[in-house]
Parts: C-alpha cells; structure tokens; sequence
C-alpha cells in the first residue's frame, strides 16, 4: 500500500502565473494574469486564475495534483471531464479542459489542470438544506454520473 500523499513543497504562485500567461499567449491573448488560492482537497489544491484584458475578466481553475499514479491520474481525470461534456446534456455544469500537464518535469513541478471556473456551490454543502421533495431527482443525477 503506498503511503499518504503529502506535498513535498507549496505549488509557486508566480510559477502558476507564469505556465497560465504561456498557455494563452500560446492562443494569441496578451492578458494580465492573477493567481489566488482557493481550496485544498486530498490530492489537489486549486487556484484561481483571473483573466484581464481592456473590455472584460473571466476566470479559471489551475487545479495542481499530488503525484498519485503519476501521469494516469491528471490524464484520466482529464478523458473524463471531456467525455462527460461531450456524451451527455447533464443540467450539471461540467468545466471545459482547456491545458493541461500530466507530467510533473515542468517548471511548477506538479501535474496540473486549467480548465473553466464554474460559479456555485458544492452538493455537499447544501445537502442537508435540499427539500425531501427534490432529493430523488439529484439522487437520479448522481446515479447517472455514477454510471458513466
């Protein structure tokens, strides 16, 4: 059995900004780049990415991976988002991958994903708030998503 991942150092936040400036350089965007930290699971931490140019801002994930099944784990986890988009009409929001490295020889020196910031709340968080009434139709949702 392998032991609990732990991180052997933070995720650099300018490192973070700079891989996020290249990716949209890289689809011809000259933008401003922010990078702010918003949540921590077991395996991953993630980051906001705000984007800036004259006329308007949006935002992104940068969700950077523990090396759990190097390469296998980031790849899949990618594979099954874009599945998902395409072979379903789920009322779920499903983000779009937009760049990724499923290896960590990079300059972060971790696995990582950029894809769409989704605004809401986690099912979790409001589970014990949702009306009897309407727990059959996630549950549904969640069986579906289960399924594929």
């Amino acid at each position: 059995m392998e032991p609990d991942p732990i991180w052997s150092k933070e995720p650099d936040i300018e490192a973070i900004q700079r891989i996020a400036q290249a990716c949209l350089r890289a689809t011809g965007a000259e933008r401003q780049v922010s990078v702010s930290f918003l949540a921590e699971g077991t395996f991953n931490k993630a980051y906001i990415i705000t984007v800036t140019d004259d006329l308007r801002s949006f935002r992104f994930i940068f969700r950077v991976a523990l090396p759990i099944y190097p390469h296998y784990k980031t790849s899949s986890e990618v594979g099954t988002v874009s599945y998902i988009r395409k072979h379903t009409n789920c009322t779920v929001p499903i983000p779009q991958v937009y760049f990724y490295d499923s290896s960590s020889d990079n300059e972060l020196g971790f696995e990582w994903i950029m894809m769409d910031f989704i605004e809401g709340v986690r099912l979790g968080q409001v589970w014990g708030k949702l009306e009897m009434e309407h727990m059959p139709r996630w549950l549904k949702l969640l069986e579906i998503l289960q399924d594929l």
